[in-house]
Protein backbone atom coordinates (compact mmCIF):
# COMPACT_ATOMS: atom_id res chain seq x y z
CA UNK A 1 0.00 0.00 0.00
CA UNK A 2 1.56 3.60 -0.89
CA UNK A 3 1.28 7.25 0.45
CA UNK A 4 -2.11 7.73 -1.52
CA UNK A 5 -3.60 4.52 0.67
CA UNK A 6 -1.90 6.06 3.39
CA UNK A 7 -3.36 9.38 3.16
CA UNK A 8 -6.84 7.96 2.37
CA UNK A 9 -6.70 6.74 6.02
CA UNK A 10 -5.43 9.73 8.42
CA UNK A 11 -2.64 11.42 5.76
CA UNK A 12 -0.07 9.60 7.17
CA UNK A 13 0.53 9.25 10.91
CA UNK A 14 3.02 10.91 13.25
CA UNK A 15 6.46 11.23 11.42
CA UNK A 16 9.77 10.21 13.21
CA UNK A 17 11.55 8.94 9.54
CA UNK A 18 11.94 5.24 10.49
CA UNK A 19 12.97 2.93 7.46
CA UNK A 20 9.99 1.67 5.31
CA UNK A 21 8.34 -1.49 5.31
CA UNK A 22 7.15 -3.70 3.01
CA UNK A 23 4.47 -6.95 4.02
CA UNK A 24 3.58 -9.45 1.34
CA UNK A 25 2.82 -7.98 -2.04
CA UNK A 26 1.80 -4.48 -0.01
CA UNK A 27 4.63 -1.72 0.93
CA UNK A 28 3.70 0.68 3.79
CA UNK A 29 5.95 2.71 2.99
CA UNK A 30 7.18 6.05 3.55
CA UNK A 31 9.99 7.49 6.03
CA UNK A 32 6.79 9.21 7.57
CA UNK A 33 5.95 6.92 10.88
CA UNK A 34 3.24 4.66 9.86
CA UNK A 35 4.26 2.42 13.21
CA UNK A 36 0.12 2.19 14.26
CA UNK A 37 -0.51 0.58 10.13
CA UNK A 38 2.90 -1.55 10.44
CA UNK A 39 1.69 -3.41 13.81
CA UNK A 40 -1.58 -3.94 12.12
CA UNK A 41 -0.60 -5.41 9.06
CA UNK A 42 1.71 -7.56 10.92
CA UNK A 43 -1.11 -9.34 12.64
CA UNK A 44 -2.75 -9.11 9.08
CA UNK A 45 0.30 -10.68 6.76
CA UNK A 46 2.42 -12.38 9.69
CA UNK A 47 5.17 -11.31 8.66
CA UNK A 48 8.01 -9.30 9.68
CA UNK A 49 8.98 -5.97 7.83
CA UNK A 50 11.87 -6.01 5.35
CA UNK A 51 13.72 -2.65 5.28
CA UNK A 52 14.48 -2.52 1.67
CA UNK A 53 18.03 -0.74 0.52
CA UNK A 54 17.41 2.83 -0.81
CA UNK A 55 20.11 5.11 -2.41
CA UNK A 56 18.15 8.38 -1.05
CA UNK A 57 20.31 11.63 -0.46
CA UNK A 58 19.44 13.51 2.77
CA UNK A 59 18.51 16.19 0.26
CA UNK A 60 15.50 13.24 -0.96
CA UNK A 61 14.07 13.88 2.89
CA UNK A 62 12.10 16.92 4.12
CA UNK A 63 11.82 17.55 7.84
CA UNK A 64 8.66 17.35 9.71
CA UNK A 65 7.04 20.15 9.24
CA UNK A 66 7.54 21.03 5.56
CA UNK A 67 6.08 17.44 4.55
CA UNK A 68 3.47 17.99 6.24
CA UNK A 69 2.61 21.24 5.33
CA UNK A 70 3.16 20.09 0.96
CA UNK A 71 1.37 17.00 1.20
CA UNK A 72 -1.65 19.42 2.61
CA UNK A 73 -0.78 21.82 0.14
CA UNK A 74 -0.86 18.95 -2.98
CA UNK A 75 -4.02 17.25 -1.12
CA UNK A 76 -5.99 20.59 -1.25
CA UNK A 77 -4.90 21.52 -4.71
CA UNK A 78 -5.25 18.39 -6.48
CA UNK A 79 -8.94 17.72 -4.37
CA UNK A 80 -9.97 21.24 -6.04
CA UNK A 81 -8.48 20.58 -9.45
CA UNK A 82 -10.89 17.15 -9.46
CA UNK A 83 -14.02 18.39 -8.29
CA UNK A 84 -14.13 21.26 -10.69
CA UNK A 85 -12.56 18.98 -13.57
CA UNK A 86 -9.52 21.62 -13.98
CA UNK A 87 -7.19 21.05 -16.57
CA UNK A 88 -4.10 23.78 -15.05
CA UNK A 89 -1.80 21.78 -12.88
CA UNK A 90 -2.30 23.96 -10.14
CA UNK A 91 -6.01 25.99 -9.59
CA UNK A 92 -4.95 27.55 -6.51
CA UNK A 93 -1.97 29.69 -5.09
CA UNK A 94 1.23 28.91 -3.84
CA UNK A 95 0.58 30.82 -0.97
CA UNK A 96 -2.16 28.52 -0.07
CA UNK A 97 -0.12 26.26 2.71
CA UNK A 98 2.93 28.15 1.19
CA UNK A 99 6.26 27.96 2.36
CA UNK A 100 5.55 31.61 4.22
CA UNK A 101 3.79 29.75 6.86
CA UNK A 102 7.25 27.93 7.59
CA UNK A 103 8.05 31.52 8.15
CA UNK A 104 5.61 31.82 10.72
CA UNK A 105 6.21 28.76 12.48
CA UNK A 106 9.45 29.41 13.68
CA UNK A 107 7.88 32.27 15.36
CA UNK A 108 5.48 30.86 16.76
CA UNK A 109 8.48 28.33 18.13
CA UNK A 110 9.98 31.14 19.34
CA UNK A 111 7.45 32.51 21.61
CA UNK A 112 6.68 28.62 23.07
CA UNK A 113 10.61 28.78 23.32
CA UNK A 114 9.98 32.15 25.60
CA UNK A 115 7.43 30.96 27.92
CA UNK A 116 9.39 27.57 28.40
CA UNK A 117 12.04 29.25 29.33
CA UNK A 118 10.31 31.20 31.69
CA UNK A 119 6.75 32.06 31.41
CA UNK A 120 6.89 35.48 33.96
CA UNK A 121 9.29 37.43 31.13
CA UNK A 122 6.54 37.23 28.51
CA UNK A 123 4.96 40.25 28.13
CA UNK A 124 1.56 41.25 27.69
CA UNK A 125 3.03 42.94 24.40
CA UNK A 126 4.85 39.47 23.72
CA UNK A 127 0.85 37.64 23.88
CA UNK A 128 -0.50 40.29 21.78
CA UNK A 129 1.86 39.65 19.11
CA UNK A 130 2.20 35.92 19.37
CA UNK A 131 -1.91 35.94 18.60
CA UNK A 132 -1.93 38.94 15.69
CA UNK A 133 0.82 36.20 14.17
CA UNK A 134 -1.43 33.35 14.36
CA UNK A 135 -4.50 35.35 13.30
CA UNK A 136 -3.02 37.03 10.27
CA UNK A 137 -1.08 33.86 9.22
CA UNK A 138 -5.26 32.26 9.42
CA UNK A 139 -6.88 34.93 7.75
CA UNK A 140 -3.94 34.72 4.60
CA UNK A 141 -3.92 31.27 4.57
CA UNK A 142 -8.02 31.33 4.33
CA UNK A 143 -7.60 33.74 1.33
CA UNK A 144 -4.88 32.39 -0.47
CA UNK A 145 -7.02 28.86 -0.31
CA UNK A 146 -9.99 30.60 -1.63
CA UNK A 147 -12.39 28.29 1.54
CA UNK A 148 -15.16 30.36 1.23
CA UNK A 149 -15.63 30.73 -2.54
CA UNK A 150 -15.42 27.21 -3.12
CA UNK A 151 -17.74 26.31 -0.13
CA UNK A 152 -20.27 29.32 -1.79
CA UNK A 153 -19.97 27.61 -5.01
CA UNK A 154 -20.69 24.50 -3.71
CA UNK A 155 -24.02 25.77 -1.69
CA UNK A 156 -25.06 27.64 -4.39
CA UNK A 157 -24.64 24.98 -7.08
CA UNK A 158 -26.75 22.74 -4.49
CA UNK A 159 -29.59 25.61 -4.14
CA UNK A 160 -29.87 25.15 -8.00
CA UNK A 161 -29.66 21.75 -8.52
CA UNK A 162 -31.31 20.16 -5.42
CA UNK A 163 -32.34 17.17 -7.08
CA UNK A 164 -29.29 16.37 -7.79
CA UNK A 165 -26.99 17.44 -5.10
CA UNK A 166 -29.24 15.86 -2.30
CA UNK A 167 -32.27 13.90 -3.90
CA UNK A 168 -29.27 12.11 -5.87
CA UNK A 169 -31.34 12.20 -9.42
CA UNK A 170 -28.95 11.62 -11.70
CA UNK A 171 -26.16 9.00 -9.94
CA UNK A 172 -27.34 6.76 -12.41
CA UNK A 173 -27.19 8.28 -15.27
CA UNK A 174 -23.72 10.13 -14.19
CA UNK A 175 -21.99 6.39 -13.68
CA UNK A 176 -22.92 5.09 -16.94
CA UNK A 177 -22.78 8.22 -19.26
CA UNK A 178 -18.86 8.83 -17.70
CA UNK A 179 -18.06 5.18 -17.31
CA UNK A 180 -14.65 5.30 -19.26
CA UNK A 181 -13.50 8.47 -17.51
CA UNK A 182 -14.75 6.51 -14.24
CA UNK A 183 -12.99 3.32 -15.06
CA UNK A 184 -9.66 5.07 -16.07
CA UNK A 185 -9.62 6.88 -12.80
CA UNK A 186 -10.01 3.72 -10.82
CA UNK A 187 -7.54 1.68 -12.57
CA UNK A 188 -5.08 5.12 -11.72
CA UNK A 189 -6.08 4.05 -7.58
CA UNK A 190 -5.22 0.25 -8.76
CA UNK A 191 -1.72 1.42 -10.51
CA UNK A 192 -0.80 3.74 -7.20
CA UNK A 193 -1.69 1.05 -5.08
CA UNK A 194 0.50 -1.34 -6.77
CA UNK A 195 3.35 0.97 -6.97
CA UNK A 196 6.10 -0.04 -5.22
CA UNK A 197 6.82 3.06 -3.73
CA UNK A 198 9.47 2.34 -0.89
CA UNK A 199 12.10 4.09 -2.01
CA UNK A 200 10.69 7.48 -2.91
CA UNK A 201 11.72 10.51 -1.74
CA UNK A 202 9.60 13.01 -0.27
CA UNK A 203 8.74 15.04 -3.53
CA UNK A 204 7.67 11.75 -4.91
CA UNK A 205 5.59 10.71 -2.16
CA UNK A 206 3.60 13.79 -1.88
CA UNK A 207 3.30 13.50 -5.91
CA UNK A 208 1.77 10.27 -4.92
CA UNK A 209 -0.85 11.46 -2.92
CA UNK A 210 -1.38 14.44 -4.83
CA UNK A 211 -2.68 11.88 -7.93
CA UNK A 212 -4.37 10.14 -5.89
CA UNK A 213 -6.23 12.55 -4.20
CA UNK A 214 -7.16 14.39 -7.92
CA UNK A 215 -8.59 10.77 -8.56
CA UNK A 216 -10.89 10.21 -5.58
CA UNK A 217 -12.28 13.96 -5.83
CA UNK A 218 -12.95 13.67 -9.50
CA UNK A 219 -14.87 10.49 -9.27
CA UNK A 220 -17.11 11.55 -6.41
CA UNK A 221 -17.09 15.14 -8.64
CA UNK A 222 -18.34 13.10 -12.12
CA UNK A 223 -20.99 10.83 -9.99
CA UNK A 224 -22.54 13.86 -7.83
CA UNK A 225 -22.81 15.60 -10.62
CA UNK A 226 -20.85 19.15 -9.81
CA UNK A 227 -20.68 20.42 -13.13
CA UNK A 228 -19.12 23.83 -12.04
CA UNK A 229 -15.89 25.22 -13.81
CA UNK A 230 -13.12 26.67 -11.99
CA UNK A 231 -13.98 30.36 -13.22
CA UNK A 232 -11.99 33.11 -10.83
CA UNK A 233 -14.15 35.67 -13.24
CA UNK A 234 -17.47 33.88 -12.14
CA UNK A 235 -19.31 36.31 -9.47
CA UNK A 236 -19.91 34.25 -6.13
CA UNK A 237 -22.94 35.28 -3.63
CA UNK A 238 -21.77 34.16 -0.14
CA UNK A 239 -24.48 31.83 1.67
CA UNK A 240 -24.29 31.61 4.93
CA UNK A 241 -24.83 28.03 6.28
CA UNK A 242 -27.95 28.64 8.79
CA UNK A 243 -29.39 30.27 5.72
CA UNK A 244 -28.03 27.53 2.94
CA UNK A 245 -29.94 24.74 6.11
CA UNK A 246 -33.05 26.66 5.75
CA UNK A 247 -33.25 26.74 1.92
CA UNK A 248 -32.39 23.28 1.36
CA UNK A 249 -35.31 22.02 4.11
CA UNK A 250 -37.60 24.40 1.87
CA UNK A 251 -37.24 22.30 -1.24
CA UNK A 252 -38.99 19.39 0.40
CA UNK A 253 -36.47 17.04 -0.84
CA UNK A 254 -34.32 14.28 1.18
CA UNK A 255 -31.35 12.94 0.80
CA UNK A 256 -31.50 10.18 -1.89
CA UNK A 257 -35.41 10.69 -2.83
CA UNK A 258 -35.04 11.12 -6.43
CA UNK A 259 -32.51 8.72 -6.57
CA UNK A 260 -34.77 6.01 -9.36
CA UNK A 261 -32.78 2.18 -10.53
CA UNK A 262 -32.70 2.67 -14.12
CA UNK A 263 -35.86 1.34 -16.33
CA UNK A 264 -35.02 -1.85 -18.59
CA UNK A 265 -35.15 0.86 -21.70
CA UNK A 266 -32.65 3.34 -20.44
CA UNK A 267 -30.25 -0.04 -19.47
CA UNK A 268 -30.64 -1.05 -22.67
CA UNK A 269 -29.94 2.13 -24.50
CA UNK A 270 -26.86 2.58 -21.80
CA UNK A 271 -25.62 -0.28 -23.13
CA UNK A 272 -26.06 -0.15 -26.62
CA UNK A 273 -24.61 2.86 -26.57
CA UNK A 274 -21.69 1.87 -24.82
CA UNK A 275 -18.35 2.97 -25.90
CA UNK A 276 -16.52 -0.28 -24.84
CA UNK A 277 -12.71 0.15 -24.44
CA UNK A 278 -9.97 -0.88 -27.33
CA UNK A 279 -9.00 -4.37 -26.91
CA UNK A 280 -5.41 -3.71 -25.67
CA UNK A 281 -6.69 -1.72 -23.04
CA UNK A 282 -9.57 -4.28 -21.77
CA UNK A 283 -6.79 -6.80 -21.82
CA UNK A 284 -4.68 -4.54 -19.76
CA UNK A 285 -7.60 -4.47 -17.37
CA UNK A 286 -7.73 -8.49 -17.65
CA UNK A 287 -3.99 -8.43 -16.58
CA UNK A 288 -3.92 -6.79 -13.66
CA UNK A 289 -7.01 -8.38 -12.31
CA UNK A 290 -5.84 -11.34 -12.70
CA UNK A 291 -2.38 -9.69 -10.97
CA UNK A 292 -4.50 -8.46 -7.70
CA UNK A 293 -6.08 -12.17 -7.07
CA UNK A 294 -2.63 -13.79 -7.57
CA UNK A 295 -3.59 -15.46 -10.90
CA UNK A 296 -0.85 -14.28 -13.57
Amino acid sequence: MNKFALAAIGVVAAHPHPHHKKHGGMDFGSDHNISTIDTVSNWIFGEEPVAPKCNLKPEDRMSDTIFYREMIQGIYNSAVKGLYHETSERPISEDCFGDWIDVELSKVEDFGSSIIDDFWTFKLQDAKDAADLMINAHYKNAEACQFQRIADDKKNWCLDNAEKCVGLSSLFENLYGNAPSLISRGMDIYDLMMEDDVCYSDSELISEVERGTFDVSSIISTVWGFDLKWDQTRQVAHIKRSDFKKQIKNKGIGFGDDLALPTLDDAWNIIANFEFPAIGVLVQYVEMALHYIGLD
